[in-house]
């Protein structure tokens, strides 16, 4: 699989929750790692993650941290997963889109996208990520989080009131995270 085959992959997983826990295992197992090697700081809200998560990472990589970063988005993949300060390389990307695309049915997207990050990040030898989450329900795929971020909370065109809202996006909080 070459870097056009893995970027179409991944943007033809469907949308859609990543509820299927079985299916989330096996996809761990397929990458061969399981991402406790990495602690991971996960950004959530429903304004501004992408810059709150890039300058979150840019002072872990300034405190001289291996420190990785995924941004949720529509552009390529590979111009979303960082490793210390630098795009991930085509052939980290290619190699974990042939793991997941081995699974017996597809990921969403949203957590096809995270596991490559994750596995990159590992391979990488980072010690820290932080991640933007475009859904939090994601979040309980990251196993190790000492911290996390939640930005501004406000009206997403959803039309649900901002409460709900705030307990949605809280999800990314666990006991022990800062």
């Amino acid at each position: 699989m070459d870097l056009i085959q893995a970027n179409a992959w991944f943007a033809a997983c469907p949308d859609g929750p990543a509820d299927d826990r079985e299916l989330l295992q096996q996809a761990w197992k397929a990458l061969g790692c399981d991402g406790q090697q990495v602690s991971y700081v996960p950004v959530a809200g429903t304004a501004g993650k992408t810059s709150v998560a890039v300058m979150e990472a840019e002072i872990l990589q300034a405190a001289g941290l291996a420190c990785g970063l995924y941004c949720a988005g529509s552009a390529p993949l590979q111009e979303r997963i960082f490793l210390r300060g630098k795009a991930v390389t085509a052939a980290e990307l290619e190699r974990a889109a042939k793991k997941l695309a081995a699974l017996p049915k597809p990921l969403p997207r949203a957590a096809a996208e995270l596991l490559a990050a994750c596995f990159c990040f590992v391979r990488g030898g980072c010690v820290l990520a932080v991640t933007e989450l475009s859904d939090t329900l994601l979040a309980p795929l990251l196993p190790a989080v000492p911290a996390c971020a939640v930005t501004r909370i406000g009206a997403d065109g959803s039309g649900r009131k901002l409460e709900r809202l705030a307990r949605i996006e809280a999800y990314v909080m666990r006991t022990g995270c800062t």
